[in-house]
């Protein structure tokens, strides 16, 4: 096997495969061969975020299974902070997530107060 990128292999008279498709060298241009850093593609939405101590998120919409295995949040999606019996929200209650990857409000704390 001759040189190429993780994803592209060149074998024999310029011939090789690339993301599972076969091409020819003359078809590729050369800056596309060489070996770089593939970007990771960006998914719109948020992580997930900690609950204030003493409290909890609610994920309107998904079941248990679904929060436990989701990281990311689509945009527009909205949780809202709980706190235990006996106390109380201190801070924003509900927060959205924006299309640049953020949550509504981070600059404000949400605590959970006796």
């Amino acid at each position: 096997m001759g040189e190429g990128s993780p994803c592209c292999s060149v074998l024999s008279r310029g011939r090789g495969w690339c993301l599972g498709l076969p091409f020819r060298q003359r078809d590729v241009p050369v800056s596309s061969l060489s070996p770089r850093p593939t970007p990771l593609p960006v998914i719109p939405g948020c992580r997930k975020i900690r609950p204030p101590p003493d409290g909890g998120i609610r994920y309107p919409g998904l079941t248990q299974e679904q929060i436990h295995s989701i990281e990311i949040l689509p945009v527009a999606y909205e949780i809202e902070f709980v706190c235990r019996v006996n106390r109380e929200l201190d801070g924003p209650r509900v927060r959205k997530c924006l299309a640049n990857g953020m949550w509504t409000e981070m600059d404000k704390r949400s605590r959970c107060c006796e």
